[in-house]
């Protein structure tokens, strides 16, 4: 997904996650985020499964107001994430938690989400990066 604004910053690299049980934001992103987000970390409930099925012990819980959509259809919703310290190239994943919080429909096919917000229904699409192959001999 493009983009999301969590308090006061816009932040990419969203992954849409509809199996997952939590919302995460990676430490790498979450320390980019103000000072006094950083400072709401609560100590974790309980540890958190992978996509490998490893588990691990998030470094805190934050809540986090989330706003996703543009100036004419946007919809804020208050959601708690898991900081977890791992390597990634997404920056958040938002599971079936917030998916449930904004009433959102995800389409993997259509590379898009639906959610209703309070003037109509607001519609991100994804941003796909194009995609390069090279070939060194042509293949006959």
């Amino acid at each position: 997904m493009n983009g999301a604004f969590y308090g006061c910053c816009r932040v990419s690299r969203i992954y849409i996650d509809t199996v997952s049980a939590v919302d995460v934001i990676y430490e790498h992103c979450f320390l980019q985020l103000p000072q006094d987000v950083i400072d709401k970390v609560k100590p974790p409930l309980h540890p958190v499964a992978g996509f490998a099925g490893e588990t691990t012990w998030p470094l805190g819980r934050v809540s986090i107001d989330e706003t996703l959509g543009d100036d004419h259809r946007s919809r804020t919703v208050l959601l708690t994430f898991m900081v977890v310290r791992s390597q990634s190239k997404y920056n958040v994943i938002l599971g079936r938690i917030a998916l449930q919080e904004l009433g959102a429909i995800p389409s993997t096919i259509h590379g898009m989400l639906k959610f209703p917000t309070t003037t109509s229904v607001a519609t991100l699409i994804l941003d796909h990066a194009p995609i390069c192959a090279k070939v060194s001999q042509p293949i006959f």
